[in-house]
């Protein structure tokens, strides 16, 4: 089992090194301490966190229309955008793009 804060989930077992979890919901943005329990024991690491956010909610895309051959920055707005190294954008024709984080309203694309 996987512990959340002290919640207890269910753990599948995907590999001899990694097992997966679905984290409990949570209503507010916050971080967790994970643990795995194994029988009686329980295995945590001060650096296994797991971090809560609000959900993003989109609201435009400047611009929404380019040319397939031209390299330009995308600004995407709307709320609850994280400051993570892991901030990515994804568009169909051109797959995951670099992310830069400008507010928490705003992030571009390129």
């Amino acid at each position: 089992r996987c512990l959340f804060n002290g919640t207890a989930v269910a753990a599948n077992v995907a590999s001899p090194n990694e097992i997966v979890c679905v984290a409990p919901q949570s209503s507010q943005k916050r971080e967790v301490e994970v643990s795995v329990m194994y029988g009686y024991d329980i295995f945590t690491l001060e650096s296994l966190t797991f971090s809560y956010d609000y959900d993003i909610q989109l609201t435009a895309i400047v611009p929404d229309v380019i040319g397939r051959s031209a390299e330009t920055i995308v600004k995407v707005f709307g709320n609850n955008f994280s400051h993570r190294s892991e901030l990515t954008c994804f568009i169909a024709d051109a797959g995951m793009l670099k992310a830069t984080f400008i507010r928490e309203t705003e992030v571009h694309c390129l």
